[in-house]
């Protein structure tokens, strides 16, 4: 059994057994909530991680004044996202567009003793955040950025607000990213090297555009990503592909011309009259950089050298999945069912369900 199931299932005991806290999701990542009540604060821990790693994130949630506050200081430091771990402390703070967040390594704390350790481990977490809280109300308060009318020299004119060109801007001059900026078309042009993907020309990089020309969103595109040969690889089985991709990333575009063979994807922001913040941004380029990259290394170096190859590999990812979705539904099922066992007879099963579960993660090797 993994870490990250293993405190999935800690955190679910521990909602079930506390009034104040609840599941808010049993999937990855499992997330369970506090209440606000006098004294504490609107509490999220999500727990994030894989076989061997976990963290847990403690997140103050649904408080628009502290996220605000969270982008305003963020707009004073000059940085899309903060994270600073003091030497007396067992929590990383980390400030981004969401708020205010303390991450804790879950491999401090043996997973045996986490339940005994929980309510130590909010107070900590509490802790940490209020000081950052503090710490980031007073320096706005010095700096005269604490109102809603914030200083003009960091969130710019009376209404409060960067134009989409400002924050695009400010956003490649903080990453000191090399860019063009095609006014004409509304239009950002720049690029990243990679360490697998390779483009048409055998060049290990590719290219971002970041489009404005619709003032209700912000797009996203990687023109050029691939050029397919239809002579090599069909356009049907191609459109397999983007339909898996597309349904392992709901809000990932891709498209395929069928008259040239150029595939890109696209991510789009939507804006209408709302802001939008640098670390937003950060976000969907990191993004995209990731995805160029593994999914190259995962298929589609292979659909451009092996089109069999590369079509046997999906359908096996395709199978993986199913395999996983049933076992998960079989094991939910069986679960359901051990209401009323004694507590020797659940254990037991227990042990024998995670037992099939390690042994199928490792015949499928996830996906």
């Amino acid at each position: 059994m993994s870490l990250i199931e293993i405190y999935s299932s800690l955190l679910v005991h521990i909602a079930e057994q506390h009034d104040t806290w609840s599941v808010t999701s049993e999937e990855a990542p499992c997330t369970i909530t506090r209440v606000e009540s006098e004294g504490t604060l609107p509490l999220s821990i999500a727990v994030h991680g894989n076989e061997e790693k976990a963290h847990l994130l403690f997140h103050v949630y649904d408080d628009e004044i502290l996220k605000n506050l969270a982008h305003r200081y963020l707009e004073l430091k000059n940085e899309s996202d903060i994270r600073n771990k003091e030497s007396d402390s067992d929590f990383i703070l980390m400030i981004d567009s969401d708020g205010f967040a303390a991450v804790y390594s879950a491999v401090e704390t043996p997973h045996e003793d986490f339940t005994s350790q929980f309510e130590v481990l909010i107070q900590k977490a509490e802790k940490t955040l209020i000081n950052a809280i503090k710490l980031a109300h007073k320096e706005l308060e010095e700096f005269g950025n604490s109102s809603s009318s914030s200083a003009n020299s960091i969130i710019g004119p009376v209404t409060g607000k960067l134009t989409v060109v400002e924050v695009l801007d400010k956003y490649f001059e903080h990453h000191g990213y090399a860019n063009k900026h095609d006014k004409e078309n509304k239009r950002y042009i720049f690029g990243f090297e990679t360490s697998v993907y390779m483009n048409e020309e055998s060049y290990p990089n590719f290219r971002i555009i970041i489009s404005y020309s619709d003032d209700s969103l912000l797009r996203f595109s990687t023109p050029w990503l691939y050029k397919i040969d239809f002579s090599k690889a069909s356009y049907h089985f191609i459109a397999s592909i983007i339909a898996w991709y597309q349904f392992e990333y709901k809000f990932l575009a891709m498209s395929l011309d069928p008259s040239d063979g150029e595939l890109r994807i696209s991510i789009d922001i939507p804006i209408e009259k709302g802001e939008i913040h640098i670390t937003q941004i950060h976000r969907i380029v990191t993004f995209i950089q990731s995805f160029v990259e593994e999914t190259y290394k995962e298929l589609f170096s292979l659909v451009l050298t092996d089109s069999e190859a590369a079509e046997e590999k999906l359908n096996k990812l395709i199978t993986n999945y199913n395999k996983k979705r049933e076992s998960a539904a079989w094991i939910s099922k069986t679960k359901e069912k051990m209401i009323g066992l004694s507590e020797e007879q659940r254990k037991a099963i227990e042990a024998i369900l995670e037992e099939n579960q390690d042994k199928a993660a490792t015949e499928m090797g996830g996906i």
